[in-house]
């Protein structure tokens, strides 16, 4: 089993209300598209000697620090080329139990 990232609960609301069809998402589902996440998404190192790292999923960018803690999220909500790898986000979905209306 993968390990569940930590939500705080200020990074919670920023998601709430900045990522489309997930206003009502609980805390577990949250937590758990994070995971998913990070298994899709581009990695980079964190600037200025900071721990952790910073991930780009499409418009959403955010940085987990090496104790596995969302500290920054942001939906930057543009249009870009960026491409989801689709059989990836589905067998992760089945991992992490996140049905198809949950897994936005």
């Amino acid at each position: 089993m993968m390990q569940r990232i930590r939500v705080p609960i200020n990074i919670l609301k920023c998601y709430r209300e900045t990522v489309k069809g997930n206003e009502n998402a609980t805390l577990e589902e949250v937590q758990k598209k994070f995971t998913r996440n990070i298994k899709l998404a581009e990695k980079y190192a964190r600037s200025n000697g900071r721990s952790g790292y910073y991930y780009v999923y499409g418009s959403l960018h955010f940085a987990v620090d090496k104790h596995g803690t969302v500290v920054y999220m942001r939906n930057h909500r543009y249009e870009s080329d960026w491409k989801q790898k689709e059989y990836l986000k589905e067998h992760l979905n089945r991992m992490l139990k996140l049905n198809k209306e949950e897994a936005k």
